[in-house]
């Protein structure tokens, strides 16, 4: 209680010193303002995208179920220790989800000229015409400076990092059926082309290890299906055989199957940073505490700097010279 008491007292006391010094808090909030209004006009907008994505309802692999026999079961757990148990539709949308952001999307983006230079916004040889790492203005220097080479095409770890911080995506623990992807660049006509590239290709890539799997559970049900002697067993293995020949037909024509986009991007005529009103605020409350804070320094300044003068008077010294 008596440390409540003593900070109520201390802000109290830092009230009166700004209602004294008053001219001081005002300038400080002019000034922090004018800064943060500054900042808000030469910072260089960004502009946001989104798309809201759920799970495919396409024809999936299944896992073998409704029979019960012994040796459907010994099948069963085959196949899974193989790694052919099949992917359902949420794991399939999970693995979409985790390929968005993989190497295998950054090296598709790494392999499109176009889609790689306005990543990294045109950055162009204008001699040879050929997509180079355009570098900033303090590194331009250096590179003149010291005779360094200039920087050269980005590599496949720097598409990485670059996709990594221009698309996010937001999963909900409530509902894990549905994910939003926001791309967010400095051209507002850029991320709405961006995010279809990126979903196609982690589409194709999916389809890949998809086909890969279906073409395996094929190969080991056709090594199987001959030894296999129980019309149960041999009638499940055969439904099984059936999804899995259609999968591969599905996989080969790289149709959608780890998700659907349910609400497309488009380009946003206003900037989500920065936001001039927001930072207004922010300023205007960060200059009224600085500026508090400074008239209590001031007054706090000016009463030591008054008693260490009647301490050296009263000692018989000369008083300093005001």
């Amino acid at each position: 209680m008596a440390m409540v008491g003593d900070f109520g007292r201390l802000i109290g006391y830092m009230v009166r010193c700004a209602i004294r010094r008053w001219y001081v808090v005002l300038a400080t909030m002019i000034i922090v303002v004018l800064g943060g209004v500054g900042f808000a006009r030469l910072a260089q907008p960004q502009y946001s995208s989104s798309m809201i994505i759920v799970p495919a309802q396409t024809n999936q692999l299944s896992g073998l179920g409704g029979a019960r026999s012994a040796q459907l079961a010994s099948f069963t757990s085959s196949l899974s220790a193989f790694g052919l148990g099949g992917l359902g539709a949420q794991q399939q949308f999970l693995t979409y989800i985790e390929v968005l952001q993989s190497p295998s999307v950054a090296a598709a983006v790494l392999a499109d000229p176009q889609m790689l230079s306005e990543l990294y916004e045109g950055a162009t040889d204008p001699k040879t015409g050929q997509f180079v790492r355009r570098p900033g203005a303090m590194s331009t220097s250096l590179y003149g400076l010291f005779k360094l080479a200039p920087p050269t095409a980005p590599s496949l770890d720097d598409v990485q990092h670059k996709l990594n911080i221009t698309i996010i995506v937001n999963t909900s623990s409530e509902n894990p059926n549905i994910a939003t992807i926001v791309c967010t660049a400095h051209n507002p006509y850029f991320c709405p082309k961006f995010l279809h590239f990126v979903d196609s290709a982690a589409q194709t890539q999916l389809s890949a290890v998809t086909l890969n799997d279906a073409q395996r559970m094929v190969g080991y049900i056709n090594a199987q299906l001959p030894q296999v002697q129980q019309q149960e067993v041999r009638d499940a293995l055969s439904d099984l055989l059936t999804s899995a020949i259609k999968q591969v037909a599905v996989s080969q024509l790289h149709q959608s199957q780890g998700a659907v986009i349910v609400s497309q991007p488009f380009a946003s005529d206003q900037p989500s940073f920065p936001k001039p009103r927001f930072i207004i605020q922010v300023t205007i409350m960060l200059g009224l505490v600085l500026g508090v804070f400074l008239a209590w320094f001031f007054t706090q300044t000016e009463f030591d700097v008054k008693f260490g003068r009647s301490m050296m008077a009263l000692a018989g010294q000369r008083k300093l010279p005001t």
